[in-house]
């Protein structure tokens, strides 16, 4: 239910409009407005000598109350656009402030653009890990190729060669 203090303007914004005769007190004595749970949907109902009167009463009172809550919705709004206003060119500075630190800190370290310097660094560790894995393959395979020719070399060892005959030629 709206407060007696926004439906006292409300109350007499109604009385001016339909040029009413009557004080405000003794309109708001015969509106009852009651909210709808859960929606933003109110109930006026107006106690008047004839239903026509009631119910240009009743329009009356939800334009003029939907005229309050557009005036002060659109108070809010521009207090809020102001507020932006107002704090947009600090925020211009400091935006101002941080791309001239980039800039520097870019120029310092040499790194123009990021996205494309940590593609870079990716692309460098993708291919060192290739050539890490790329390395132990290649030990393995050796050590492999190693205990296979210790073995050969083992099992020529154990077996018995003929002592080789040396044949002399004489002249």
């Amino acid at each position: 239910m709206p407060s007696s203090s926004t439906s006292r303007p409300i109350a007499e914004e109604v009385v001016s409009r339909l040029h009413l005769n009557v004080s405000t007190g003794t309109l708001l004595s015969r509106v009852a407005i009651h909210p709808l749970t859960n929606t933003n949907v109110l109930t006026v109902s107006v106690s008047w000598g004839d239903a026509a009167t009631s119910a240009q009463i009743a329009n009356a009172y939800a334009s003029v109350f939907v005229d309050h809550q557009r005036a002060l919705i659109a108070s809010q709004a521009d207090a809020q656009v102001g507020f932006l206003q107002r704090a947009l060119p600090e925020a211009q500075e400091h935006l101002s402030a941080a791309q001239n630190a980039l800039a520097a800190y870019q120029q310092k370290t040499g790194i123009t653009d990021l996205a494309a310097q940590t593609q870079s660094n990716i692309a460098t560790v993708a291919a060192l890990d290739a050539k890490a894995q790329s390395a132990q393959l290649d030990s393995r395979q050796a050590a492999a190729q190693t205990r296979g020719g210790k073995r050969l070399a083992g099992a020529n060892a154990a077996r018995r060669w003929p002592a080789p005959k040396i044949r002399s030629r004489t002249r």
